[in-house]
């Protein structure tokens, strides 16, 4: 059945969300946003969380991981 999980939106989630974390500045900013676009930006915060998070764990820069890039680019 499609509908086994609980279908209810957690608002308060969604605000504490865009507030917190995506830098909104009111709830009614937020609440103006369609869900579409909510979990848009929200997916693109996440990237650039997960990408921060791994250069700190590193210890490393945006200027690093570029060179490495460019150095793994070159053997192919």
């Amino acid at each position: 059945m499609p509908f086994d999980t609980d279908p209810t939106i957690d608002f308060s989630w969604i605000l504490f969300i865009g507030r917190a974390r995506l830098g909104l500045a009111s709830d009614r900013e937020v609440m103006r946003l369609t869900l579409k676009d909510f979990m848009a930006r929200y997916q693109a915060y996440q990237q650039v969380f997960d990408v921060e998070n791994m250069l700190r764990a590193n210890n490393t820069t945006y200027a690093a991981m570029k060179r490495k890039q460019e150095q793994e680019e070159e053997w192919f």
